[in-house]
């Protein structure tokens, strides 16, 4: 994001659209407003610095014992490309088998069910990066180091996207199955594979048989959580259980220092979440941001803030 324009709530227009790269002139009050989700002014224009698009991509669905070994495997892919690491998808079983019961069309392209699935995807917009070499490399040793223990590599682009769709379809499986609550949560990246551990195995002491779909960007940390009942847990005791079970994940995601919302924002529903978990002095300093730009409360009232 380089430059915004942005109507405050007074009817001043702040022309923010600089295409700088440098510009260190005074405070970036760019900043002010993303993820201000509309309360301190309405974005009317953004300037962007765009991506160009890749050239040449590499595609492979692999199996791994562990979110431990999907880690060591995300190291040493960054090792070994860089920045050419374009997506590190991080899925297990409950994931593929929730995209096969729902969604049509839905193939495993392996020869055996693994406990847990990396989707990886190394990409550049040059067409003379040698990506098919790095990624037989990076699978040559996580093989021979016990990290993958299969895998398949995209021949075609319509294999590269019957590889994304078990990902792609978690949304819309999950609708179909139901039933769930979790939240879109981060962690650093380097804890990952402990918080996965953990959160499921204090979780799981709450409610007993308690199913996990726990997929999401490895290589960012952020992680789509969601539990689903016990098949045999009667619906009124599961949604007797849901809040506290949100509540935990929570507790859970702040002990290891991340955030409970990666993505979605705050909105209403998250106000009172925020207020607990957020650092008070950060607290204190976005109200009296919101105060000075808006005193009366006219941007989108009731939203991030109690």
């Amino acid at each position: 994001m380089l430059g915004l324009e942005v109507v405050l709530p007074d009817g001043t227009v702040l022309e923010g659209l600089d295409t700088l790269r440098k510009n260190n002139t005074g405070y970036d009050l760019k900043h002010l407003f993303i993820g201000a989700e509309g309360t301190l002014g309405v974005i009317t224009a953004a300037a962007l610095r765009l991506v160009p698009l890749p050239r040449a991509r590499e595609t492979a669905l692999l199996a791994v014992p562990s979110p431990h070994a999907a880690h060591g495997l995300l190291q040493r892919a960054r090792e070994l490309s860089g920045d050419t690491v374009l997506a590190f998808e991080l899925l297990p079983l409950y994931s593929l088998q929730l995209a096969l019961d729902w969604i049509e069309g839905i193939v495993d392209p392996l020869a055996s069910p693994s406990p847990w699935y990396v989707l990886m995807e190394l990409a550049t917009p040059s067409p003379l990066d040698d990506l098919r070499g790095k990624l037989e490399a990076i699978l040559a040793g996580a093989m021979e180091d016990g990290l993958v223990s299969d895998g398949a590599i995209a021949e075609s682009e319509r294999q590269r996207r019957a590889f994304w769709r078990p990902r792609e379809e978690q949304a819309e499986a999950g609708r179909r199955a139901g039933w769930g609550v979790g939240g879109d949560v981060s962690v650093p990246v380097a804890r990952v594979a402990d918080f996965l551990d953990e959160s499921q195995a204090r979780l799981s002491g709450l409610v007993p048989g308690l199913e996990f779909n726990t997929f999401g960007h490895m290589g960012d940390g952020n992680i789509h959580y969601t539990m689903r009942k016990p098949p045999e847990m009667a619906a009124e005791a599961w949604q007797a259980r849901m809040p506290d079970l949100s509540a935990r994940l929570t507790e859970i995601v702040a002990e290891y220092g991340g955030s409970f919302s990666a993505e979605h924002g705050i909105g209403a529903e998250k106000r009172a979440t925020l207020a607990r978990y957020k650092q008070p002095a950060a607290l204190d300093l976005m109200r009296t941001i919101k105060t000075a730009i808006d005193p009366a409360g006219l941007m989108n009232p009731g939203k991030v803030l109690l």
